[in-house]
């Protein structure tokens, strides 16, 4: 096994590199990484964005939002937090994450902190004061093609809980949805529970001391066509919108119901491949033309305010609903 060495935090360059590593690197080996992101959510390969983030703050704050291969829920990454990969032959059936976790366990505890798996695919702090309570310090996927076998791991060392708990944030009973949505379990960082503090880099040296002690790993590195490959990749497929949303399961959005002077609007989209499929208005208003003339000009459309600011004529929405503003529909969309 072979470790590469990668001080990108641009999360999709992260996630095509692995993904570059994991299939397309002629000839294949066994590969181990650690890598960091700038503040992202990284979305399950089964879920419905939509779903996972909440949009007016990842917006707002700059978060990036990328879709990987594996399967699972949406996590958050910052700098505070260290992701691990393990990129081998897949010579097992099912999901054995124990594998994979040991090294972690074994760090944290020759740093004098209690840690142990738990659930299906996570790494949990036991309380010093109470063997009862356990926090969730690491969430862990695998994905499976070709013979080969990813698995990768979080690892929450000092994360920003408070942005976390932003981004992640949404309104489920908005959606009916046929994604699969996270289970958000309680969390907590690594530093808080160190008998002696210590730095990211020094946590970060360790678990790659221990992964060399288990799988005897040796350095490596890319080449300079390989470097291109995994930017193309990165620019093809990690920075698209077509795979980032476009990839979510079709679903409906219920906006919402509000009453205005001139009646009650309530409007419901349908939403696939990150384009509006269909549109349906309710309510008791009266309108000065079918509400669905106005529908034909959101279908097709991507679901994006700022795609539907530009490109939705007020004067359209005016023929139907005179008194209705546009930055009033689109708040009821979004």
């Amino acid at each position: 096994m072979i470790q590469i060495e990668n001080v990108s935090t641009d999360p999709a360059y992260n996630l095509a590199l692995e993904e570059f590593l994991h299939l397309h690197r002629q000839p294949l080996c066994d590969v181990f990484l650690l890598w960091q992101n700038e503040p992202t959510v990284v979305i399950g390969r089964h879920q419905n964005t939509f779903d996972e983030i909440h949009r007016d703050y990842v917006e707002t704050a700059g978060v990036h939002v990328v879709r990987r291969n594996s399967g699972g829920g949406a996590v958050y990454h910052d700098l505070g937090n260290l992701n691990f990969s393990f990129l081998v032959d897949d010579c097992e059936n099912g999901f054995h994450f124990e594998r994979f976790t040991q090294p972690v366990i074994r760090t944290l505890e020759q740093l004098g902190v209690k840690a142990e798996n738990n659930g299906r695919n996570d790494v949990v702090i036991v309380s010093a004061t109470s063997t009862t309570t356990r926090r969730k310090i690491s969430g862990n996927a695998q994905y499976r093609r070709n013979g080969r076998l990813l698995h990768h791991g979080t690892i929450l060392f000092d994360a920003n809980l408070e942005n976390l708990t932003k981004a992640l944030n949404y309104a489920p009973e908005k959606y009916i949805s046929r994604a699969v949505a996270s289970i958000r379990s309680r969390v907590t960082n690594v530093c808080e529970h160190l008998p002696v503090q210590i730095s990211m880099v020094e946590f970060r040296d360790l678990l790659a001391k221990n992964v060399v002690a288990e799988y005897g790993i040796e350095p490596g590195s890319l080449c300079d066509r390989e470097q291109e490959a995994v930017l193309k990749l990165r620019d093809e497929k990690y920075r698209t919108r077509a795979w980032n949303y476009g990839h979510s399961p079709p679903f409906w959005t219920h906006t919402g119901v509000q009453k205005f002077s001139w009646g009650t609007l309530d409007i419901r989209l349908e939403v696939r491949d990150d384009k509006i499929a269909s549109c349906v208005f309710y309510g008791d208003f009266f309108s000065l033309d079918d509400p669905q003339t106005l529908a034909g000009h959101l279908i097709g459309l991507t679901f994006d305010r700022r795609t539907l600011q530009i490109s939705l004529p007020e004067s359209e929405i005016h023929r139907v609903f005179p008194d209705l503003a546009k930055n009033q529909l689109l708040d009821m969309i979004f």
